[in-house]
């Protein structure tokens, strides 16, 4: 008995430590795409482009001033 605790201990240690490993590896990752992200809209801003969630594409900066200034539903249209 004492000898499956032991082993299942140490399985325990290992997955807690490959557990941690993964966190780390996400965090990581998600440091390296928000960072790619602000290379890609800062890009972009020197094109005078904006990224656009609505539309899922680049959008020019005077087609989103002109569609925030009248939206094509506003209740005056």
């Amino acid at each position: 008995m004492e000898q499956l605790l032991f082993q299942l201990g140490t399985q325990l240690t290992a997955l807690q430590a490959q557990g941690q490993q993964l966190i780390q590896a996400i965090q990581t990752h998600t440091s390296q795409l928000q960072e790619t992200r602000d290379v890609l809209t800062a890009l972009g801003k020197a094109q005078g482009l904006e990224w656009s969630q609505d539309l899922k594409q680049w959008v020019s900066l005077k087609k989103l001033a002109e569609l925030r200034r009248s939206p094509t539903d506003s209740p005056s249209d």
